[in-house]
């Protein structure tokens, strides 16, 4: 190790310039090396002095960086005091290259096409811990730093955001990812999502798959009567009437969907999601498969006189899994100001500042079942008569957890 940093020439703090972590590190850190050994015989400046050279050069982003890790604050205080080693200017470089690749300015963490995701949450540990930063749980003694807190919480957004599955990142926004307090936390509760995605997969595959869809499209979903105006391959306008059964308001739907037979049928504009910003998003189709979803549709809904837009994704198969043609989902609900009285299966929607008329709509009987208070099911319990294995000593629960089992052999 070298400590006579007085014995070399150093360029001038404008020739050095500054860096602020919005572009790649790579063409910055070469630019100063190659400073260094212009001045000096082609030979590089001793350790400390080179990172003292780029200490000094950081400001905005990339100071925050450094001051918000330990490991880099001791690389700088040993660089103060001349101490630095080779593998200290290493390790800060090595650093600096990984948090600002060159293959992207403000590099996004991606989920590779064959990375699974036990690899890519590994790949953003490693990085993160590279980056000098710590994972909660900490000692109690040495609590992160609001500036420790502010990297972990960027991580554990870009490693969400990364992820490959768009309908696993929805299920796990659903699970408060972004509010987890550590990336270990933030990974169980991907595979809390992941493991939710994989039951429902499951169940949609058990015996009685066809009547849990009947019953919840009786107990879970408002039918309606709808009209759908929308703007045809020709031109012109054209208004669909869509009876009960074709038309549902279903209280867990995160998106408004359209059947693609309907759409197709009558000539309906389909649009690209990509150019709204939706790519990878993914939706059942009618043999239990994940498939990519590509387009959506606009159309105009008058739900008991009260008029609304809609932008409906269309469902990736031509041939539909049930006669519903339109459900619509929370984004509908906000914009006529839905609220719902679970107790009364009861939905009122319109906003009166906007000139609607206050409607309310009668839903699907429901109760709590008479042996245990888990679960809602059909106020009319003949409704359940059809499934196998339904006894009437059994609760709900017990009926349930049958499915369950079936969905596993």
């Amino acid at each position: 190790m070298s400590t006579k940093g007085s014995n070399f020439k150093l360029p001038s703090l404008h020739d050095i310039g500054t860096f602020d972590g919005t572009t790649p590190a790579e063409p910055f850190l070469s630019r100063l090396e190659e400073l260094f050994k212009t001045m000096n015989d082609g030979q590089d400046v001793d350790p400390s002095t080179h990172i003292r050279a780029i200490d000094i050069s950081l400001v905005k982003g990339a100071a925050q960086f450094v001051d918000s890790s330990l490991v880099f604050q001791s690389i700088t205080t040993r660089a103060r005091q001349n101490k630095a080693v080779d593998q200290d200017l290493k390790d800060f470089q090595q650093a600096f290259r990984e948090t600002y690749p060159e293959e992207s300015p403000n590099a996004e963490l991606r989920q590779g096409e064959a990375e699974d995701l036990s690899a890519y949450y590994q790949r953003v540990l490693r990085m993160y811990k590279r980056a000098g930063a710590r994972d909660e749980p900490v000692s109690p003694s040495e609590p992160l730093s609001r500036l420790e807190k502010y990297v972990l919480n960027s991580f554990i957004y870009r490693f969400a955001h990364g992820l490959r599955d768009k309908m696993l990142f929805l299920e796990a926004l659903n699970r408060n990812v972004l509010g987890a307090d550590s990336l270990t936390q933030a990974m169980e509760r991907v595979e809390q999502a992941a493991t939710a995605m994989e039951f429902q997969a499951n169940l949609a595959k058990s015996h009685n798959t066809n009547l849990m869809r009947q019953h919840q499209s009786r107990s879970k979903m408002f039918n309606i009567s709808v009209k759908v105006t929308a703007c045809v391959e020709s031109g012109h306008a054209r208004t669909f009437n869509l009876n009960p059964g074709r038309a549902v308001i279903a209280g867990g739907a995160e998106i408004s969907i359209v059947s693609r037979a309907f759409v197709t049928k009558h000539k309906i504009p389909m649009h690209d999601l990509g150019s709204v910003g939706f790519k990878g998003l993914r939706m059942g189709n009618a043999d239990g498969r994940q498939v990519n979803v590509t387009q959506f549709a606009v159309l105009e809904v008058d739900c008991q006189g009260i008029v609304r837009s809609v932008w409906a994704v269309v469902t990736p198969d031509e041939q539909p899994r049930t006669r519903v043609v339109l459900t619509l989902g929370h984004p509908w609900l906000y914009d006529v100001g839905a609220k719902f009285d679970i107790a009364g299966s009861k939905l009122t929607i319109g906003i009166q500042e906007e000139g609607d008329t206050i409607t309310t709509i009668q839903g699907p009987k429901v109760a709590l079942s008479p042996r245990q208070g888990m679960v809602l099911c059909p106020a009319d319990p003949s409704a359940l008569d059809k499934y196998v294995g339904w006894k009437d000593e059994d609760t709900y629960l017990e009926h349930l957890m049958k499915i369950i089992s079936l969905a596993r052999q």
